[in-house]
């Protein structure tokens, strides 16, 4: 470091800093490993002269951003005090190739009915470290399954193709709470770092920002502390981890009973702790599931405007929380996409390591017809959290869904062999292989789920209904007509999936003419109720090129609100540059747009 010129020298490489910057940067290493105050900094840098908070903070931002660049030191902020300049080991910024899995730690307290306490402590310490440290964290549907012996950060490095592993244990006694972590380096099972924890259980928020750090610290990052939430009393603590343990997303498998008390202990901790705006981003997307995933009179009391409450509330405590961003995407009007679209983006940008965000921002991008981005998204996602099979059966499903088959049959076999008992990958591996015209493959598929025990009514007659993609039993085909009748005589709504289905048994005159005659009002109502398989994605498959490949096609995304918003945005579907549609798209879209069409 020269003063007199203002420049810093990191190896071979010279930074030259503003003057009040060079400044501060003086007076902290001047005291290394001591705490300055503001009231120094100004003193020592200003002259004693009176500055806004914003000059000071201003410049403490441009030494962790040159921190971050070059290594050597870290800048941290101690709350109440001031700010401590700490040497690090020199080293090269973290690449791509750094991932982290934050593994479930152990439960050590004796009491066996604590595991959801240590689990939905883990939860929280991965959540704080992926916020904060600029590398990869996994996500907890894979990290999470290593249990026991298991743990071992060679296995998990080898499962996981992560490169370091955080791990460790929880005791609990009453209102104390001691945390034993270790940061391991998995090629060489070498530790890089351990610690103990030991506080009043009310302080179990700083104990995650401080192993975020110490985290951070030791891959040498600059972390950025989150925004500190009041201390939670034990109680409320608890009942927040009760609520947050099983937390699914919208699309998961709890059901209407397990969503019903996660919100009421998630009403009961906002009610507590208002200012925890976590607890508010979980509250708001438990309100979501339940908005879109369940008839409205399952929750009578429960509205659209109550779960925005919540997301803004999160959001007004902290900006940064994605989840808030996501529930809010899924509120309003289905069809107002572009709007949609911006939350996506906002939910992204403050989480873009979140497999959670990533699936539903791909899925998004699915419905509005860019299926080559969704598949970036879902690549993205099973990186992030390879065990977690919703991510896997979104990646493969979407591959599908862009009629690469040739790449899936060994994607498929992996994953109904590494899940056997789960019924919605093994209905998706047949339903690919209807697609793929491989009906060989797809009764030896179903022969396997039968031995596996997948042999319920409903998935019965689901294979049913992708074997006949073969046979053309006109059965099908006559009941589903009487299915879209009863619909459109009933209140005139249709979910896409009925229009795609009746276009597929072979009907493709009553497709597009019940597509004329139904509506789609819901859609551009924010209150409206979804009806069946609503999602737009169903359209753009590529089993469904038949129905695409007809200008009537047009028609119909416009009904829905998707012509209006490719015209508008220029964000067309991938099939608009299909060199085989026998039509201009974009052009049919504008006539369609200017005879009146939404």
């Amino acid at each position: 470091m020269r003063p007199a010129t203002r420049e810093v020298i990191c190896d071979t490489a010279t930074d030259v800093l503003e003057p009040r910057v060079m400044q501060v940067l003086a007076a902290l290493a001047q005291r290394r490993g001591s705490v300055v105050s503001r009231g120094d900094l100004v003193t020592e840098c200003w002259g004693g002269r009176a500055v806004g908070d914003d000059a000071i903070n201003r410049c403490i931002q441009s030494l962790r951003r040159l921190s971050q660049a070059r290594g050597g030191f870290s800048i941290r902020t101690v709350k109440g005090l001031g700010y401590r300049l700490d040497e690090t080991p020199r080293a090269s910024p973290p690449s791509e190739a750094v991932t982290l899995a934050v593994l479930a730690f152990d439960n050590l307290s004796g009491d066996p009915t604590l595991g959801w306490f240590s689990d939905g402590l883990s939860v929280e310490i991965l959540q704080t470290v992926a916020a904060g440290a600029g590398v990869k964290v996994m996500g907890q549907g894979s990290s999470f399954q290593f249990r026991g012996a298991a743990k071992a950060a060679g296995h998990v490095g080898a499962e996981l193709g992560v490169t370091h592993v955080l791990d460790g244990a929880v005791r609990r006694a009453g209102e104390r709470l001691r945390i034993n972590a270790h940061l391991v380096e998995t090629a060489h099972s070498v530790t890089l770092w351990s610690q103990t924890f030991e506080r009043d259980l009310t302080d179990v928020l700083a104990i995650q920002d401080d192993i975020a750090r110490a985290v951070a610290a030791a891959l040498s990052l600059t972390f950025a502390p989150s925004r500190r939430a009041k201390p939670l009393d034990p109680a409320t603590y608890d009942l927040y981890l009760q609520a947050r343990s099983p937390l699914s997303g919208i699309g998961g498998a709890a059901d209407a009973m397990e969503h019903a008390r996660a919100m009421q202990l998630l009403e009961q901790v906002t009610a507590h702790a208002p200012d925890f705006a976590r607890a508010w981003a979980e509250l708001a997307m438990r309100r979501v599931v339940c908005l879109r995933r369940f008839e409205r009179s399952t929750f009578p009391g429960l509205t659209p405007a109550g779960a925005a409450e919540a997301a803004n509330t999160a959001l007004r405590l902290d900006p940064t929380l994605g989840l808030a961003h996501q529930a809010i995407s899924y509120l309003g009007p289905l069809a107002s996409y572009s709007a949609r679209e911006t939350l996506h983006r906002r939910a992204l940008s403050a989480a873009p390591n979140d497999p959670e965000v990533l699936n539903h921002a791909g899925q998004f991008c699915a419905e509005v017809g860019r299926l080559g981005e969704a598949l970036e998204h879902a690549r993205q996602a099973l990186t992030l959290d390879p065990l977690y099979w919703p991510a896997a059966q979104w990646y493969a499903g979407m591959l599908d869904a862009l009629g690469r088959h040739d790449e899936t049959p060994a994607l498929w076999d992996a994953y109904t062999a590494r899940w056997p008992d789960v019924e919605p990958l093994a209905g998706e591996a047949i339903a690919a292989a209807a697609n793929a015209g491989d009906w060989d493959r797809l009764e030896r598929l179903d022969e396997t789920s039968r031995l596996r025990g997948l042999d319920s009514p409903s998935f019965r007659a689901f294979v049913d209904g992708q074997r006949n993609r073969r046979i053309r039993d006109p059965r099908f085909l006559q009941t589903h007509r009487e299915i879209v009748a009863a619909r459109l005589a009933q209140d005139g709504r249709l979910s896409l999936a009925d229009i795609v289905r009746l276009h597929d048994l072979g009907a493709p005159e009553e497709a597009f003419e019940a597509a004329a005659r139904a509506s789609f009002a819901h859609l551009f109502d924010a209150d409206g109720q979804v009806v069946g398989r609503w999602t737009p994605a169903i359209l753009f498959l590529a089993a469904n090129r038949l129905m695409i490949a007809d200008r009537r096609f047009v028609s119909l995304c416009a009904s829905v609100g998707l012509a209006s918003y490719w015209a508008s945005t220029g964000r067309w579907p991938d099939c608009a540059d299909d060199p085989e549609l026998p039509y201009d798209f974009r052009a049919e879209c504008r006539l369609v747009l200017g005879a009146g069409g939404r």
